[in-house]
C-alpha cells in the first residue's frame, strides 16, 4: 500500500467516528481554562511540565481543553463511562484517549464547557470533588486483578486504599506526578514499569505480602540484594512513610539516589514496624517472563483495542451499554491502551467490540503502534503523529503476521508522552515539520544515535516497513 493511499484512508475516520477538526486557535488561546492561566502547552519545544492535567485544572492545548480522568487501577463502571461519553459528545471535535497509565484523557473540550464537564464527571463518580486531591490519585494496578487465575492477590482493595490515601493525606510538598504501582503477581503484570513506589504481590513462607521498590520498576530478574516485604495490612503505613520521604519535592528515584538502596530499605522497614521485614532474595520468586498482554478472548474476559487508543462519544456510549449487558458494568482500562470487559459472554462481547471497530486480534498492528497527540493536538509536536500512525498501521497490515514489529512509537517531540518503554522502532519528530529521526530498540528518553535522520513521512514509514 502506498503512503498516499494510507494517509488518504487514515485522515477520514477512526473506527466509524469522524476525526476531530482542530478548533480555531483564537477560540482557545484567548480564554483561560479552569485556573491554569494562558496556554500551558506553549513552553519550549520538548520541555516537560511538573504537573499533569486534571478535570479540575485542565491544560489548554492546540485542539482545546485537555481533561484527564484518573482511574485508580484503570477501573470504572458503565455510569462513569457514560458521563465521559456525554462530555465528549458536546463537541464534534472531541474524543477520548486511553493513556499508558490506564487513565482516560478527554481532548477538544470547548472552553465554555469545562465547568459543566467537571460537574457531570464528578456527579457520576468518575472524578473526585476535591481538585487538589483528585490530581494526586495516580495509581496503576494490574488490569485483570480479581479475574486472573494466575495472580497472587486480588489487589482491588489495595488499589482503592492507596488512592484514598493519596486523595486525603498527600502532603503539600509531594511532587505532582508522584504515583504508585500495585501489581497482583499474575502473568499479566506491571513489572518493569517505573514509578515512585511499586508494590508487587509475592508469596513467601506460604504468606502473601508485597515486595517494595522505590524509584524504579519491579524487576523481572531480581538482583542479589535484600528485598523489603510488607504485609498487606501494613501498606497504608508504608505509603504514608514514602510520601513523607518525598514531601520535600523529591521523586522516588531522587530519594533512592540520596539514601542508597539498603539504607533506604532499612529506614522504611523501621518506619513500618512489625508489618515489614528485609529478606534474602532467594526466599521469594526471582524471575518473571515479560507480561502477557490481555488481547482478545481470555478466561472470563474479552479485550478490544481502539486505533491508537482513541474513541469517540458514540463508541464510548455503546461500550457502556455492552458492559451493562454482559459484565455487570465492570470496565477495565489497561496500560496497553485497550479495554477489558470481565464476562462469560465472550462471543457476544467480542462481536460487540468488533462493531465498535475495536480490534481483538493480537497480531493486528493496531496492538503495536502508539503515537502521541502530535502537531494537531500539541504545540510541542512538529509532526502529525496521529495521521502518520494510522497510515503506518494500514501499511503494516499488508505484511505477514509473522513479520510484524513488536512495537512502534511515533513521538511528535523529544518528550515521549505516549510511553517510556523501549520500542522496536522509535520515530521522533525533528525540528523540520513532518520529518522523523528513527531509532532502533530504544525509548524516546533513551534513544541514543539515530539510524536514520531527517526522513520525510513516506521515507520514515517505508523505513519501518522495509526493516521489520
Amino acid at each position: 500500500m502506498s503512503i498516499a493511499t494510507s494517509l488518504g484512508v487514515a485522515e477520514g475516520h477512526v473506527g466509524h467516528c469522524a476525526l476531530r477538526v482542530p478548533l480555531e486557535s483564537s477560540a482557545v488561546s484567548s480564554v483561560l481554562i479552569g485556573e491554569v492561566g494562558p496556554d500551558l502547552d506553549r513552553g519550549p519545544r520538548g520541555a516537560r511540565r511538573d504537573t499533569c492535567p486534571s478535570v479540575h485544572v485542565p491544560f489548554q492545548t492546540v485542539d482545546g481543553a485537555l481533561l484527564r480522568v484518573r482511574l485508580p487501577g484503570g477501573q470504572l463502571n458503565a455510569a462513569m463511562l457514560r458521563s465521559v461519553a456525554e462530555v465528549v459528545g458536546w463537541n464534534a471535535g472531541s474524543l477520548v484517549e486511553l493513556t499508558n497509565r490506564a487513565n482516560l484523557q478527554i481532548r477538544g473540550v470547548l472552553p465554555g464547557d469545562v465547568d459543566r464537564a467537571r460537574v457531570v464527571l464528578t456527579d457520576s463518580g468518575a472524578v473526585r470533588a476535591n481538585g487538589n486531591g483528585d490530581a494526586r490519585v495516580n495509581v496503576v494496578g494490574s488490569p485483570l486483578t480479581g479475574i486472573d487465575p494466575t495472580e497472587v492477590l486480588d489487589v482491588r482493595a489495595t488499589v482503592a486504599m492507596v488512592a484514598d490515601l493519596l486523595y486525603t493525606e498527600a502532603p503539600p510538598g509531594l511532587p505532582a506526578k508522584f504515583g504508585v504501582i500495585v501489581d497482583a503477581g499474575g502473568d499479566v503484570h506491571l513489572r518493569g514499569r517505573r514509578h515512585d513506589l511499586a508494590l508487587g504481590a509475592v508469596v513467601t513462607d506460604g504468606s502473601v505480602c508485597f515486595e517494595v521498590v522505590l524509584g524504579d520498576g519491579l524487576a523481572l530478574d531480581r538482583a542479589a540484594q535484600p528485598v523489603l516485604l510488607v504485609d498487606p495490612a501494613a501498606v497504608p503505613t508504608l505509603v504514608s512513610a514514602v510520601m513523607t520521604l518525598c514531601a520535600n519535592g523529591e521523586r522516588g528515584a531522587d530519594v533512592l539516589a540520596h539514601h542508597g538502596y539498603e539504607q533506604l530499605m532499612e529506614h522504611l522497614a523501621q518506619d513500618v514496624g512489625d508489618g515489614a521485614r528485609l529478606v534474602h532474595p532467594t526466599t521469594i520468586r526471582s524471575r518473571w517472563q515479560p507480561s502477557q498482554i490481555p488481547v482478545g478472548v481470555g478466561a472470563g474476559w474479552v479485550s478490544g483495542t481502539p486505533v491508537l487508543g482513541r474513541m469517540c462519544a458514540d463508541d464510548l456510549g455503546s461500550l457502556a451499554d455492552l458492559a451493562d449487558a454482559h459484565s455487570g458494568g465492570d470496565i477495565r482500562i489497561t496500560p496497553w491502551r485497550n479495554v477489558v470487559l470481565p464476562t462469560s459472554d465472550t462471543h457476544e462481547v467480542q462481536t460487540g467490540l468488533h462493531q465498535l471497530h475495536m480490534y481483538t486480534d493480537g497480531h493486528d498492528p493496531v496492538q503495536s503502534v502508539v503515537a502521541c497527540a502530535g502537531s494537531t493536538g500539541c504545540s510541542s509536536g512538529t509532526a502529525d503523529t496521529q495521521a502518520h500512525g494510522r497510515a503506518l498501521i494500514n501499511m503494516l497490515r499488508a505484511l505477514p503476521a509473522t513479520t510484524q514489529p513488536s512495537s512502534v512509537h511515533l513521538s511528535g517531540c523529544a518528550k515521549g508522552c505516549a510511553g517510556t518503554a523501549r520500542s522496536t522502532f522509535t520515530l521522533i519528530a525533528g525540528d523540520t515539520p513532518d520529518t522523523y529521526d528513527i531509532h532502533i530498540n530504544a525509548s524516546v528518553q533513551q534513544s541514543g544515535a539515530a539510524v536514520a535522520s531527517g526522513l520525510d513521512v513516506p521515507e520514515a514509514l517505508n523505513y519501518v516497513v522495509d526493516h521489520v
